[in-house]
């Protein structure tokens, strides 16, 4: 009789053990996935701004250009006359 409820109580603590190793591994799991998520959204922000950066940077140098151009014919045409 003793050995019986021993099985029992065992085989009831194996079932809990099993059933909190699941809920466990499952929780990690969600936690994981919102972690990368987190991640995947933070990456996909700091892509937008980089590439609105690199626009204004582009935009800048572009200017530069222009005004660059600008004066060196200025001073082509006033080492002209």
């Amino acid at each position: 009789m003793e050995l019986q409820q021993q099985e029992r109580e065992t085989a009831a603590l194996r079932e809990a053990c099993q059933k909190l190793m699941t809920e466990h591994k499952e929780e990690r799991e969600n936690i994981e996935n919102q972690a990368w998520e987190d991640i995947d959204r933070i990456k996909e922000k700091n892509k937008e701004e980089l590439a609105k950066i690199i626009d204004a940077g582009m935009q800048s140098k572009a200017e530069l250009t222009l005004m660059t151009n600008d004066y060196k014919k200025a001073k082509s045409k006033k080492e002209e006359t």
